[in-house]
């Protein structure tokens, strides 16, 4: 699912590129716009792609640690309930 967002946004360029030269609307916003601001977008998009999918990572490894310190927790539980049963 992650790489589709990112072949779909490439396949998008690739045909606002095509249609730069069929569409008259289209050529003159091409014309007028200077070639370094498409890099700057593109940038702009990747860049939020890149951080939603670091978060999102980063959000199960924080999960992942606070259930690891929860067994911890729990253990410890248990072994002072058989250290009180005694």
């Amino acid at each position: 699912m992650k790489g589709y967002v990112a072949l779909g946004l490439g396949v998008l360029l690739i045909v606002a590129f095509v249609l730069k030269e069929f569409v008259a609307p289209l050529q003159y916003f091409f014309d007028l716009t200077p070639f370094w601001v498409y890099f700057v977008v593109a940038g702009i998009i990747f860049s939020g792609y890149r951080s939603y999918n670091l978060g999102s990572e980063q959000k199960l490894l924080d999960l992942k640690v606070i259930e690891q310190e929860g067994e911890v927790f729990m253990k410890r539980i248990a072994e002072e309930r058989e250290r009180r049963s005694k």
